[in-house]
């Protein structure tokens, strides 16, 4: 049997511009610090190696202050671990970090293994690793016929370590299921999709996720797997080693938004959305326990495209603030009933003041 870490798609070097300046250093910073975590477990589990399934780099071309860190923390480690080109870091290309003159590639040691041609093999005590790295962004073959099949009388665990999408042959790199039973894998080990998935079969076709989410709507993200593999079977054992958790929330009322304004949003990654209809006073308090949860988390995304104000007795606010700002109000309370967005939004700011005197 074979004791593996499976892990993929760390995406180190992500930018996160649509977050403010010191959440998005914090989000990108995470992801080194989950790798960290993820290498001390397989330290502490024991395993016989770490795979890697691709994209461990956001991009072809990281500069050092990605690829330092990176080679400092698999430096500090003895067991072997296998690494993988994706299709967002392909092999190829002097600035490419698996070139060979590379200073992170020359930075590895012996124990760290880059798959780095066609035919990578492998060999581990109870069993062998076969790989295919992916060599461009799009438009390799499907999986299947880049992994060579098994041997007659060939009787070890057979790993397979690839990068590709199960989700169709449309898909850049392609896997299908159907396709990879007939090269005698005990265990399919893919990266690509960022979310945990794990196919039963005559081949075991697994998934880890990215081990520290980076967006919303990925399913079950922030793990590894402890993949024990023998010959005709393996079992899975997801692992968490995410520090964000990534929320998307509907608010369909106050009540709503005052339930998530009590939560413990401490290490949440937020996108509050709206579906719901206010006055301008229930405006006011809705903004009010927005301020309140933005303080509570670092990173917070409000869309406000399905917000509504009621305007059925909106004349009356607007009249307690001074004659200027209450004129402006009542001329953009008529562009607002005729439906102007704009206006509608500029509404709201108005509203607030009133209420807040």
């Amino acid at each position: 049997m074979l004791r593996l870490l499976h892990t993929a798609d760390w995406h180190l070097g992500r930018r996160f511009p649509s977050f403010e300046p010191h959440a998005a250093r914090a989000l990108t910073r995470a992801r080194l610090d989950a790798v960290q975590r993820l290498l001390a477990l397989g330290e502490r589990l024991a395993v016989d190696a770490i795979l890697c399934a691709g994209d461990l780099f956001d991009e072809p071309a990281p500069d050092a202050a990605v690829t330092e860190p990176l080679a400092e923390l698999l430096a500090a480690h003895e067991r072997p671990i296998v690494l993988l080109p994706g299709n967002h870091d392909p092999l190829g290309g002097a600035q490419s970090p698996w070139d060979p003159k590379h200073p992170f590639r020359r930075a590895l040691p012996d124990s760290v293994h880059v798959v780095d041609r066609d035919d990578f093999e492998l060999e581990l005590e109870g069993g062998v690793i076969v790989a295919s790295p992916c060599r461009s962004t799009a438009g390799a073959a499907p999986v299947a016929e880049r992994l060579p099949a098994r041997r007659e009388g060939d009787e070890r665990v057979r790993v397979g370590l690839a990068h590709g999408s199960t989700f169709g042959s449309a898909a850049p790199f392609p896997v299908e299921p159907e396709s990879i039973a007939a090269l005698g894998l005990d265990y399919l080990a893919l990266g690509d999709h960022h979310g945990l998935e794990v196919h039963g079969g005559a081949t075991t076709i697994a998934y880890p996720g990215t081990p520290e989410p980076t967006s919303h709507g990925e399913s079950h993200a922030g793990h590894v797997l402890l993949a024990m593999v023998a010959r005709g079977r393996a079992f899975c054992e997801p692992e968490a080693v995410h520090r964000w958790h990534w929320r998307d929330v509907t608010i369909e009322g106050l009540d709503d938004l005052a339930i998530l304004a009590d939560d413990d949003l401490g290490d949440t990654v937020l996108r509050v959305r709206f579906d719901a209809t206010f006055t301008p006073a229930e405006q006011a308090r809705a903004e009010a326990l927005l301020t309140r949860i933005g303080r509570a988390t670092d990173a917070l995304t409000i869309e406000r495209s399905g917000l509504r104000l009621d305007l059925t007795d909106a004349d009356a606010p607007l009249d307690e603030l001074s004659p200027l700002l209450a004129d402006a109000g009542h001329t953009l309370l008529e562009q607002a009933r005729a439906g102007d967005a704009e206006a509608e939004r500029a509404l709201r700011h108005l509203f607030r003041l009133a209420v807040d005197r």
